[in-house]
């Protein structure tokens, strides 16, 4: 199992549910425990399905602050979505950079809500809503946006290489 690279402008395929069936089964969580691994051996804090070549509706993330190049921020636990829908967002609209696995080399400035509700199954296929802040609700918000087919780089007021945001962020 890989990150697929993807183009910047790349138009990915919208992903569909999960079944029922589907949640439990070993498929599904060998995709999902090798989600998590390539997540971390990249350093990142989240992954959707897609980017794995697998086209449903799964996201998983997580931060952890000491292998994060945004060293200010603050722990998030691991974290698996299935068919999630964002439910409510808030008005309280926030620009900031992101980057994504699939997409080397640039990171583009996106006003996203600093907080959203997000209606999802767990893996143990229960129907849960969790209400998420700051960059939580913006790691979110870009995991959904890949498995509605939307790569940052569409949503970008602006985008830069990773060598440009690197002297941003230690500034």
């Amino acid at each position: 199992m890989n990150i697929l690279k993807f183009h910047p402008h790349q138009n990915i395929k919208i992903s569909n549910p999960l079944s029922l069936k589907e949640i439990g089964s070993a498929n599904t969580i060998k995709n999902i425990n090798g989600m998590f691994e390539l997540m971390k051996q990249s350093n990142g804090v989240g992954l959707a399905a897609p980017q794995i070549g697998w086209h449903k509706r799964v996201i998983v993330y997580g931060v952890d602050p000491s292998k994060s190049i945004r060293k200010k921020l603050a722990l998030i636990p691991e974290t698996i979505m299935i068919n999630p829908v964002i439910t409510d967002k808030s008005n309280d609209i926030v620009s900031d950079y992101e980057g994504n696995l699939s997409v080397e080399n640039v990171v583009g400035l996106i006003d996203r809500s600093n907080e959203i509700i997000i209606k999802y199954i767990s893996s143990n296929g229960e129907v849960l809503t969790k209400h998420v802040f700051g960059f939580e609700a913006r790691i979110v918000q870009h995991e959904i946006d890949q498995l509605d087919g939307i790569l940052f780089t569409q949503k970008s007021k602006k985008l830069i290489t990773m060598s440009e945001y690197l002297k941003i962020i230690e500034s």
